[in-house]
């Protein structure tokens, strides 16, 4: 069995690039909301992204209760994992959600069980912004 390789550093990089151009459900986002004022930080939104459609005009679905659609500019901060650690991204830009590589995806759960699911991501989103933020 042959030995692999160790990626570059160009390749780690790319992939890095390419992870932080994906938006998929459980994907942390900050925007500005579309009715108020870009740069204004009364307008100024963290969310995670609970559903990614592709075929509707709405294109991703928040926790928050809006939705964004294609034309709406997002920064991809971080994600939750499927145990529910919360990860940071680095080096995320402002991008309108067309331009992002978009992974139809839902989180589980229905019901009861759904809504205590997204108050926990709720809960683990913001403990790990009030912990960076101190």
């Amino acid at each position: 069995m042959a030995a692999q390789a160790m990626p570059s550093d160009d390749q780690v990089q790319t992939r890095m690039e390419k992870e932080a151009r994906t938006l998929r459900a459980g994907a942390i986002i900050e925007y500005y909301d579309p009715i108020g004022v870009c740069g204004d930080s009364q307008w100024f939104r963290r969310s995670v992204i609970i559903g990614v459609e592709q075929e509707h005009r709405t294109c991703i679905i928040l926790n928050s209760g809006p939705a964004l659609g294609g034309f709406d500019r997002v920064k991809r901060i971080g994600s939750i994992m499927p145990d529910g650690q919360v990860i940071a991204s680095e080096g995320g830009v402002y991008m309108d959600v067309k331009d992002y590589h978009l992974v139809e995806s839902h989180f589980e759960g229905t019901g009861k069980q759904g809504r205590n699911f997204l108050a926990e991501v709720k809960a683990e989103v913001d403990c790990f912004w009030n912990n960076n933020n101190e």
